[in-house]
């Protein structure tokens, strides 16, 4: 972490499409305890999990929880085989990456 300089991180499940096999999908409720062990961990390492932190916020500040995108200058995403581009639904052509 300290390599990059990261301050923040954010997690995404992969979505399985209909009528296809996913060899990388991974159960929900195991992806969900990860990513919650995960955001406890970069907290205590003051690091700030964009995914759950986008949800907390809303409740914390009282306020309407709108949109769950961080693409707009929030974020960039690296694939596994290492692509970056600005957003995870753009992934389906690679136009953006």
């Amino acid at each position: 972490m300290t390599e990059f300089n990261f301050n923040s991180f954010g997690f995404n499940f992969l979505i399985d499409f209909p009528k296809t096999v996913n060899p990388q999908s991974v159960d929900i409720a195991i992806a969900t305890k990860s990513l919650l062990e995960t955001f406890e961990f970069l907290r205590k390492n003051g690091l700030y999990e964009d995914r759950i932190m986008r949800k907390l916020k809303p409740f914390v500040e009282k306020k309407l929880y709108q949109k769950d995108c961080g693409a707009i200058g929030n974020q960039i995403v690296i694939t596994p085989d290492g692509l970056i581009g600005p957003c995870q639904g753009f992934l389906y052509n690679k136009e953006y990456y």
